[in-house]
């Protein structure tokens, strides 16, 4: 599976980065925190990757800008109800480092601020990752 691209970035859209890797164009999913972050078309970026294969939509890749945000996406998949769409959206209003945090805090409300993740999605998140390390730090 792939775990790192490096390229340059081809096109953004709403959802997704075209990530052109010595003339191959890799199509990789990002929350719009990433895309946000991305250089400019043409010039390079480097991002790590997650990689996921289902029957009905083949091969798809998540794209991140740091170890800690796939490992975030990972963790946050784990949980039961939490699928890529779900993760991609914690991700987008809280970084790993605030996640971490609102775990610690046991702050539901703000892991409910993402998109699409209900009252009691949010309390399993937070329920589920209490002893899970989200990020490197302390």
């Amino acid at each position: 599976m792939i775990g790192r691209l490096r390229g340059a970035v081809a096109e953004v859209g709403e959802e997704e980065a075209l990530i052109d890797v010595m003339g191959v164009g890799y199509v990789v999913r990002c929350g719009h925190r990433t895309l946000q972050r991305l250089p400019a078309l043409g010039e390079e970026t480097l991002l790590h990757v997650e990689s996921q294969w289902s029957e009905s939509a083949g091969l798809r890749l998540y794209g991140f800008l740091t170890r800690e945000d796939r490992r975030a996406f990972v963790l946050l998949q784990a949980i039961q109800g939490v699928g890529p769409k779900a993760a991609m959206a914690v991700l987008d209003v809280l970084s790993p480092a605030e996640l971490a945090s609102a775990v610690a805090r046991e702050d539901k409300a703000a892991v409910g601020r993402a998109n699409g993740v209900g009252p009691k999605l949010a309390l399993r998140i937070v329920t589920e990752l209490k002893d899970k390390p989200i990020t490197d730090g302390p």
